[in-house]
């Protein structure tokens, strides 16, 4: 999906370029006259509606977007309640804390919600571990602390937790004094 979306951004781009350089050719003075000619010519006006419907299209898909696009949900309610509310960032920080004392350092943190009126949360855990192996039985470990944690603040055992570990090697460059 990602490449869809990748190549009709490059068509509509092209397409817009088309579409304001016909027009700027039309708007200057020095080509009007040899644009003009060119209008003439039935290829070029197709083209041309083709690239101004392009455009139009890109420019509608955006606009509908970001008009009917959802807000993320920044809260899990506790057991569908509605009067009872925890903000996605308690949930990362307890999940930061919990993973940080099954042994590995965390580099980041996503929380979000699994639905408006559930108190579902699915966590994506960041982490650099420094060993070389037992990731499968570090990730497990890291994966129980933080469910642990979370059952423990939300009150509810529909917590999913993924871990990812990051590189732990780093090359420090040290430059000469003068």
């Amino acid at each position: 999906m990602r490449i869809f979306k990748k190549i009709c951004a490059l068509v509509f781009l092209l397409a817009a370029v088309g579409s304001l350089g016909f027009l700027g050719g039309l708007i200057y003075p020095a080509t009007t006259e040899r644009f003009t000619e060119l209008m003439g010519r039935l290829p070029l006006r197709v083209a041309l509606v083709v690239c101004m419907a392009l455009t139009a299209l890109g420019v509608v898909t955006v606009v509908l977007r970001t008009l009917f696009q959802r807000r993320p949900i920044s809260v899990v309610r506790l057991q569908g309640r509605s009067d009872i509310e925890v903000a996605t960032d308690a949930v990362s920080s307890v999940a930061r804390i919990a993973a940080e004392d099954a042994g590995v350092m965390v580099e980041s943190v996503r929380c979000r919600a699994a639905a408006a009126d559930v108190a579902g949360v699915r966590v994506e855990i960041e982490a650099i571990a420094f060993v070389d192996q037992g990731l499968s039985q570090l990730a497990d470990r890291v994966q129980d602390a933080v469910r642990r944690a979370c059952e423990t603040l939300l009150g509810t055992s529909d917590v999913t937790v993924r871990v990812r570990f990051l590189p732990s090697k780093t090359t420090v460059i040290q430059g000469g004094t003068s």
